[in-house]
């Protein structure tokens, strides 16, 4: 019988981008929204709903994803999710 790991790395690589696209877009818009852990984990988690996850557990599936992304769909599909993320986070924030 084979022993299974299930503590297996694995990335949930459409995070990882959503992360640093939204982390660029705040420090491109300074001031412009809110951005308490909160807001940004708000922000975050609207747009990974809209978004596919894709998941890796190796370099090379990391390297071949990020590929993938440089794609102009996925590009463009990740940063019109975050913006509309942004604007809903903003116009209704979890907090006064």
């Amino acid at each position: 019988m084979h022993k299974v790991n299930l503590l297996m790395t694995r990335i949930n690589y459409t995070e990882k981008i959503v992360y640093e696209w939204l982390r660029e877009y705040i420090m491109q818009h300074p001031d412009e929204f809110c951005t308490c852990t909160r807001c940004v984990d708000d922000i975050m988690a609207l747009a990974l709903n809209k978004l596919p996850p894709r998941y890796v557990v190796s370099h090379v599936g990391e390297v071949i994803t990020d590929f993938n992304f440089t794609e102009a769909p996925d590009r463009t599909k990740v940063m019109t999710e975050v913006i509309r993320a942004v604007r809903t986070v903003s116009k209704n924030p979890s907090h006064p």
